[in-house]
């Protein structure tokens, strides 16, 4: 339980804790070697801090950054990740990993709902800021080449079964009420949020 009051601050923690969380009414041995895992790296890493830089260049950007990346059937029962990290000033304002609903039928499409949810996310931000009378811009990175071309397209195209919800960020796209850049995988930093991975790309 304490576990899931450290997601806000330690994002390193925050697929773990998810898929953690996931078996709480069911915990097999295999939940307790994970959650002692993760009670060992709090331990070796109690000195790890937040450190934030103040940098020039990314304060004089009236820019929202929504980064969001999604792996596909990663998860047990073949369920997808969504992660996402949102940023101002180049500070880190919001940062989650979450569990799909549903099962997209491909990558592309677990792609494309976890930047829906990422944006969806960022309008409520957005909004604050504007009541504060802040002017920003969103802008929306993705790893994946396919989604960034499925939200910049009307229509459903080949993704027919995707559920009507999703279709609003076409509609955003066109309106230029967002932007949405491809980012390379290597410097994403939604990565960390969405699947277990090797210690040297992890740290």
């Amino acid at each position: 339980g304490r576990l899931l009051w450290m997601k806000a601050a330690r994002p390193d923690l925050a697929y773990a804790i998810k898929e953690l969380s996931r078996e709480v009414q069911k915990p097999t041995l295999c939940s307790e070697v994970a959650l002692k895992r993760c009670l060992r790296y709090l331990s070796t890493t109690r000195t790890y801090v937040f450190e934030l830089k103040y940098d020039p260049q990314a304060t004089a950007l009236e820019v929202l950054q929504v980064i969001v990346d999604a792996a596909w059937a990663s998860s047990e029962g073949r369920r997808s990740t969504s992660g996402m990290v949102m940023k101002r000033h180049g500070f880190p304002v919001m940062m989650w990993s979450r569990t799909q609903p549903g099962y997209p039928l491909s990558s592309a499409e677990a792609e494309y709902v976890a930047m829906t949810s990422g944006v969806t996310d960022a309008k409520l931000v957005e909004g604050m800021l504007k009541e504060m009378h802040e002017p920003t811009e969103m802008v929306v990175h993705c790893d994946s080449s396919a989604a960034i071309a499925f939200s910049r397209r009307q229509g459903l195209g080949k993704m027919g079964h995707i559920e009507l919800r999703h279709l609003w960020l076409q509609d955003e796209v066109k309106q230029k009420r967002i932007k949405i850049q491809y980012l390379p995988s290597e410097v994403n930093l939604a990565d960390v949020l969405t699947k277990a991975m090797a210690a040297p790309r992890f740290q």
